[in-house]
């Protein structure tokens, strides 16, 4: 009778507040995954403004990691079978979810855009394929996003040089 009271008119749980330790993350390292009907349809870079990989192996290697986690951790344990998660890569390796989102518009689509009907049929599972991700793979020198991406690449260079002081 308490989860009944626990849960608005709509059936969905309602909101709640959730705090834990703060653990230090690698901006380069934060991933943001599409799940639709229990499938991890798409991926994307977090921080979709930066560029942060020269390699297409490390990314193929990352997003083949998060997938194998999704699979094997996740998917049988997750209460919303539609929903956008966020994972992190720890400087151990081992993979964390972030947070849960609802998987809508109002969720940031990273390098997926939510008016694109192409995109959204990927995010849909619609048109049927292997699981698609995205990362910047060069910098845009004409754009604010470049000039952002140089910026945040110096402070993730500062936070990272201070952290690996204090490890």
């Amino acid at each position: 009778q308490e989860q009944e009271q626990e849960q608005n008119d709509n059936n969905f749980p309602l909101p709640s507040l959730v705090i834990r330790e703060f653990v230090s993350l690698d901006p380069r390292m934060e991933f943001r995954g599409f799940v639709f009907k229990r499938n991890l349809t798409c991926i994307s870079q977090y921080f979709h403004q930066c560029y942060f990989f020269s390699n297409e192996l490390d990314v193929i290697e990352i997003i083949n990691n998060i997938n194998k986690f999704f699979q094997v951790e996740v998917v049988d344990n997750l209460s919303i079978p539609t929903c956008v998660i966020d994972f992190g890569i720890l400087n151990s390796g081992q993979i964390v979810i972030i947070e849960l989102n609802p998987f809508h518009y109002t969720t940031g689509g990273c390098l997926f855009d939510w008016g694109k009907e192409e995109d959204l049929k990927l995010l849909m599972n619609l048109t049927p394929k292997k699981l698609e991700w995205r990362y910047r793979k060069y910098p845009s020198a004409s754009s604010a996003a470049a000039i952002i991406s140089k910026n945040f690449q110096f402070a993730i260079d500062q936070w990272t040089e201070i952290l690996l002081k204090s490890s």
